[in-house]
């Protein structure tokens, strides 16, 4: 994660993988997995903001360059649960982090990871110029002595 704001400072958390998910007619499903190079021929739904933070987002915009599809088929909304209602009503396949697509896992839709190069940091971002309050210092250290659930990784 990186800021244009020059008082923030990210400590990396944990590396996320990314998944496409698709419903089992579409152009990509091939039996219980997703064929990624074919995921340019339909519309690919993701997350993130942007009119607010560009940087949000970057992580699938970087697959999606990978394939041969342009911006105008692609669909920004900004929560995960909007992702998998518009795959679910055949709109088109959805890229989501591991974490989301775990929670809202559905038997009726395939799910497959993205390559090893197309996943992203997720950080805790503070203010370099205060003092963190004893409870931010609590939820810091809770949070970096947390056990990593299945499938995410330390960062390096």
């Amino acid at each position: 994660p990186t800021t244009a704001r020059s008082n923030l400072v990210c400590e990396p958390l944990y590396v996320e993988p990314l998944i496409a998910v698709a419903r089992r007619d579409h152009p990509a499903a091939t039996g219980h997995a997703l064929d990624l190079e074919r995921l340019g021929e339909a519309v690919i739904i993701t997350t993130g903001e942007p009119t607010y933070e560009q940087s949000i987002g970057t992580e699938y915009r970087h697959f999606i360059a990978s394939l041969s599809t342009t911006a105008a088929r692609t669909l920004v909304v900004s929560q995960p649960t909007t992702v998998i209602a518009l795959v679910r009503e055949g709109l088109g396949a959805g890229l989501l982090p591991l974490l989301a697509a775990r929670m809202l896992h559905s038997d009726d839709l395939i799910y497959t990871t993205l390559p090893a190069e197309y996943r992203r940091t997720v950080g805790l971002f503070t203010n370099a110029s205060r003092h963190p309050s004893r409870a931010a210092q609590v939820v810091r250290s809770e949070l970096f002595s947390a056990q990593l659930a299945e499938g995410l990784v330390a960062p390096t």
